[in-house]
């Protein structure tokens, strides 16, 4: 239960040396190593930053709550410093109470990407103008108590008495045994120190974290900041009272403070998302949170419970015979006095107490609505005819106390807000990804496998028909083109597309890639020629002869019995110089070296199949796979895969010769893949990936047990997680991305990555793109209103005169899953002009 008092700030009360320093830019004499600030009123802080997680996004309840649990404990522990004697008077043990600052700061910036190139980084910037992205930091202050002369014997203390008498300070090494203390619990909570430049950013949040020796000009609801005098002189030449009819000032920006007046819940678990009353108001645009306060103990709060039990009640009943409050209100206002004293009824395990807590809030801008359009949990009001002070108030080690009205909290009220949250994930530099959702944070993939050590680099992306899937492969892979690997030569890349009459060629031209199509002789001729691919020629042997008993041209009960002389043949034609297996069983057939009875079906087909084209190769003059350096697009074209059914029994025994082939083909793509990218830090594309599931599951298994040590990763797209599972595969996916896809496919992936179902996530995923429009008539003019909640790219749909427009207002979300196990919901960002050339293929 929040305890609120109201008190009223006048300026002309304040101490002259507050006077002094008010609104001077900063409250910072010196900053000392260790996080150790001195400010301009004296003493001393320790600072540290607040180690930043996921809670909005966080992948469990479990996950979130580890979130919330290092601040929780600091602030208990600070409680734990307080000396309690036989009488626990909150007023006569007041002025031992632990004050403590949080100041989360949430400052919006221009987006700079982090890119593989020089290049790529030019797209981005060019490509994304506008794009926003979010600076936040939580630091939190302690002010320390000095101990004359420290614990340092009677001769220190002489000194220290010296030291205060010539500096008018105390000295810093009194306050070493508090620091000790104090830094003891900010480190067992895994808190960090600040640079120099963090605490100067923070302090500087009312500018963008810029600096702070700005022009301020405070109005009734709102104040003006302003860079430099130009820009002030501006404002007075235009009017400074009336802001309405301002010009566009350069170097100028306004600023809302509010306070926070009480919530909407009182006693409410930290893993209702609606716990997180920080998490809102960073959502709705704050750039700053300020939480000042004193930490008492529980058992302190305890008895000044039942101290003021009776007067409470006497207060409510009071307000019943006098109107001011009905029955109803009566009965809810004392069951919350027995919940907050059962609540601290277990002094044990009761939490401590915040008291006399002023909560302060900036906001970008004039907010003229406050409480419409701001926080639906929290009670906000703007700090009226006190902007300047409030401002005041919030910034760093600030001695001031202007908030109207302060509140008594539960610590976890405080621990609990989410103000600790933030949902980083991916890599730090790399293909962008797209934008967290919830905090404007740059999502990355990195094409480095060095960062996969014990892991896989297999990665999965789910999505249905519709979710941006495809596009995002494109995109992802265009980027990916712009990379460099060790050797200083382009990435190289293979993306395979086996929908039939898929056509990405044109984009990926552009580009810089390679096409080749398999239903072209020219482009395909042994693409997938083992003997072109493999590491070695013992390899490429073996695999060419595995392959062609496989197919079994011959049409032969026992094809095992061609293994020698294919074997003898093959070798023949190699150590003659061939580099394919067409050409290498060609030149030992010419010279005797194999019967035409075995080598005939196989020309004779290979004629008539541009598929067994791809993997017996004839001409000497065809390009090796392995040494093409950058992208490599190969598309099916018009050919269509005559996969067989994978339900039926005796597959191989049953398939046709072409579904063979198909298979090979498919099996083929898959090993040749590896096999020309190993040692290169390439990375494959699987679009369709149940294609490669069905015929080539052996090869993805042997992918996924070696990929890591090959330096190759694998991207594998498909409309389903089930059959990635089924395959065996499950334990090698390391990363991924949903996106929006059916209920039963999206809990096969929610499974998979360890995501429960909260918050309505399920709902969200598999929600559709517009919400539902009453059209009366067929010649009705209608706005069909896109649906923020769905996970779907988002159109702004309109009829006007019988004519449909369509603008497009958002791309498609993504739960984004990085190596660490973080998950954040992030909005696909793709370069309007590429994804136009990738939407118009």
């Amino acid at each position: 239960m929040a305890q609120k008092s109201e008190q009223k700030f006048q300026w002309a009360d304040a101490p002259d040396r507050v006077k002094r320093i008010a609104g001077s830019g900063s409250h910072i004499r010196t900053l000392l190593p260790n996080g150790l600030v001195i400010p301009r009123t004296g003493g001393l802080y320790i600072t540290r930053k607040v180690p930043l997680q996921p809670v909005e996004n966080a992948k469990t309840i479990m996950d979130k709550m580890e979130a919330l649990q290092p601040l929780f404990d600091v602030l208990d522990e600070l409680s734990a410093l307080v000396p309690i004697g036989g009488i626990k008077s909150r007023n006569m043990m007041r002025k031992n109470y632990r004050r403590y600052e949080l100041l989360g700061v949430n400052i919006p910036k221009a987006f700079s990407p982090q890119g593989v190139s020089l290049d790529h980084k030019t797209l981005l910037k060019e490509g994304l103008p506008g794009v926003r992205t979010d600076r936040r930091m939580l630091l939190m202050s302690v002010k320390l108590k000095d101990t004359f002369g420290g614990d340092r014997g009677w001769r220190k203390a002489v000194e220290s008495v010296v030291e205060s008498m010539l500096y008018a300070e105390i000295p810093l090494a009194d306050f070493d045994p508090d620091l000790e203390r104090v830094e003891s619990i900010f480190a067992g909570a895994g808190f960090q120190v600040p640079t120099a430049e963090e605490i100067k950013f923070a302090d500087a949040f009312f500018n963008h974290g810029s600096h702070a020796n700005v022009v301020r000009l405070p109005h009734s609801k709102h104040m003006h900041i302003f860079d430099g005098e130009d820009s002030a002189l501006m404002a007075e030449r235009a009017g400074k009272e009336d802001c309405k009819n301002w010009p566009d000032i350069p170097g100028h920006h306004a600023l809302t403070v509010s306070s926070v007046n009480g919530f909407d819940f009182d006693f409410i678990n930290p893993e209702d998302s609606g716990a997180q009353w920080v998490t809102e108001l960073f959502r709705d645009d704050a750039i700053a949170v300020s939480i000042k306060g004193a930490i008492e103990p529980a058992e302190v709060t305890r008895a000044e419970l039942r101290r003021r039990r009776s007067q409470y009640i006497a207060d409510i009943e009071e307000r019943v015979a006098s109107g001011k409050m009905n029955k109803a209100d009566q009965e809810s206002h004392l069951q919350l006095l027995e919940d907050v004293e059962h609540a601290y009824s277990d002094t044990k395990n009761a939490s401590a107490t915040s008291v006399d807590t002023s909560i302060l809030v900036a906001f970008d801008g004039v907010v003229e609505q406050l409480k419409a359009n701001k926080s639906a949990v929290t009670d906000l009001r703007t700090v009226d005819d006190l902007q300047a002070e409030a401002l005041e108030e919030m910034l760093p080690y600030s001695p001031l106390v202007v908030n109207p009205l302060l509140q008594d909290l539960p610590v976890q009220t405080i621990a609990g807000s989410g103000i600790q949250g933030l949902c980083q994930v991916g890599d730090s530099s790399g293909a962008l990804v797209g934008i967290t959702e919830s905090d404007n944070q740059a999502v990355y993939e990195t094409h480095e496998v060095k960062i996969y050590k014990n892991k896989e680099p297999l990665i999965a992306n789910i999505g249905n028909t519709g979710s941006g899937k495809s596009t995002f492969m494109v995109a992802k892979s265009l980027q990916f083109n712009m990379a460099y690997n060790r050797a200083g030569k382009r990435l190289p890349q293979v993306v395979i597309d086996p929908k039939m009459n898929s056509d990405f060629s044109e984009v990926y031209e552009y580009f810089g890639g390679q096409v080749v199509s398999l239903d072209t002789l020219l482009s395909n001729d042994g693409i997938f020629d083992p003997l072109r691919f493999a590491q070695t020629d013992e390899a490429g042997i073996a695999l060419a002869v595995s392959t062609l008993i496989s197919i079994n041209p011959w049409g032969s009960e026992n094809p095992v019995q061609y293994e020698a002389p294919l074997r003898e043949a093959l070798m023949y034609g190699v150590r003659a110089g061939e580099k394919c297996t067409g050409a290498a069983l060609e030149i030992a057939s010419h010279h005797g070296r194999i019967h035409q009875a075995i080598v005939g079906p196989i020309f004779e087909y290979r004629s008539t199949s541009v598929m067994f084209q791809a993997i017996v190769g004839l001409s000497p003059h065809g390009e090796a796979l392995r040494f093409h350096d950058g992208l490599t697009y190969i598309r099916t074209g018009n050919q269509y895969l005559d996969l067989p059914d994978p339900s039926q029994k005796d597959l191989m025994k049953t398939a046709t010769i072409e579904q063979k082939v198909a298979m090979a083909l498919v099996r083929m793509m898959v090993f040749g893949s590896l096999m020309a990218l190993a040692g290169r830090e390439g990375k494959v594309h699987l679009d369709e990936a149940w294609v490669f599931l069905i015929a080539g599951q052996q090869e993805l298994q042997i992918v996924a047990r070696t990929a890591r040590s090959m330096e190759v990763t694998f991207d594998m797209y498909s409309q389903t997680l089930a059959d990635v599972v089924k395959a065996g595969l499950k334990q090698y996916i390391t990363r991924g991305y949903i996106l929006s896809t059916g209920e039963d496919e999206a809990k096969v992936a929610f499974d998979l990555f360890g995501i429960e179902d909260k918050d309505g996530l399920l709902s969200r995923v598999t929600a559709k793109a517009e919400k539902p429009v009453n059209v009366v008539s067929a010649e009705e003019d209608y706005d069909k209103p896109p649906n923020y909640e769905s996970f779907k790219p988002l159109f702004l749909e309109r009829r006007r005169k019988g004519v449909v427009h369509r603008k497009f207002v958002r791309g498609p979300l993504a739960i984004v899953v990085d190596l660490s196990g973080k998950m954040a919901i992030t909005e696909i960002k793709i370069p309007p002009a590429m994804a136009n050339m990738i939407v118009g293929s």
